[in-house]
Formats: C-alpha cells, sequence, structure tokens
C-alpha cells in the first residue's frame, strides 16, 4: 500500500479462533515495512475501535525494513474472534507492507536462536 507523508493510517485486524493448521491461536504478528530501509515510523497497538484501550508508546519490536507487534495469550485483554486495531504515523511517501500472521503455539526466543554451550577446559 503506499501512503502519503505526515499521515496516519487505521487498519483492523481480525484475530481467528483456530489458525489455518488447526490449532487455537495462542499469539498474532503483526508486521509494518517500508520499501525503503531506515523510514521513520510509529506504530501502535490498540483493543478497541474507540482507542480507549491504547498502548502508552510506540511498538519497539524493530525489524530491518519497519515495525512489528506480537500480541499474546499472556498479554492484557487477549481475545480471539475479535478485531484489534493498528494506529501507523507515516512520515515518508512510499510504498509500505503490512502483514498478519496467527500461531498455534508460543514461540520464545530462545527457541528461535541455536544456541552453544562452551566449556574452558583450563
Amino acid at each position: 500500500m503506499r501512503f502519503d507523508a505526515y499521515s496516519t493510517q487505521l487498519m483492523r485486524y481480525y484475530i481467528p479462533h483456530m489458525t489455518s493448521k488447526g490449532g487455537p491461536t495462542e499469539w498474532v504478528e503483526l508486521k509494518f515495512e517500508a520499501e525503503n530501509e531506515y523510514t521513520r515510523l510509529d506504530m501502535f497497538l490498540s483493543l478497541d475501535s474507540d482507542f480507549y484501550l491504547i498502548e502508552e508508546k510506540p511498538a519497539v519490536h524493530v525489524l530491518e525494513t519497519g515495525l512489528g507487534i506480537k500480541f499474546s495469550k499472556s498479554d492484557f485483554a487477549w481475545c480471539t474472534n475479535c478485531y484489534i486495531y493498528l494506529i501507523a504515523n507515516i512520515f515518508t511517501d512510499q510504498r509500505y507492507y503490512i502483514t498478519s500472521k496467527s500461531v498455534n503455539q508460543d514461540a520464545r526466543l530462545n527457541n528461535l536462536v541455536p544456541t552453544e554451550i562452551m566449556v574452558n577446559p583450563f
């Protein structure tokens, strides 16, 4: 999608009860990425359409070309079969790619990053 500079975009996303793989949804991931790297962008997550339940600060999950939000069953007001709202403040006129994914297992950082145990024998 192409957005104008100095604009605010409001988007609505549905959280399904079941994922496409058949398990219950345990978290959703929203990514808002710019076509060019190092683009200034602010992103907020709201849990209601009146924007009463909104984050107090922008999303800080920095990706290579944008920002991401992970909303899971361990977060406040988690729900399925409901909508969440994404508020994006755009500062640069360009094309943006917005993706969402629902997952049925909670992926932790230590499961995603391989580690090795090194022992100093001396």
